[in-house]
């Protein structure tokens, strides 16, 4: 199995995300829940999650690889 989809837990909020959808910022890692909160707040422009911008179980290809 490829440690990208290997379930961790975010550090920031203690829910499970892909290893390899684990974010940067700041020096802190976040998952894409706690990332794209982030963003909406510190964003000069309107910024809202996409369709296309998955979270939890979904990974960056919109595939669910916990089954």
């Amino acid at each position: 199995m490829d440690e990208m989809f290997e379930i961790v837990e975010c550090p920031d909020c203690k829910k499970p995300e892909y290893y390899g959808m684990i974010h940067w910022k700041d020096g802190k890692q976040h998952c894409r829940k706690c990332i794209y909160e982030i963003w909406a707040k510190e964003s000069k422009y309107k910024w809202e999650r996409s369709k296309s911008d998955y979270i939890f179980p979904f990974y960056d290809d919109g595939i669910d690889h916990t089954k």
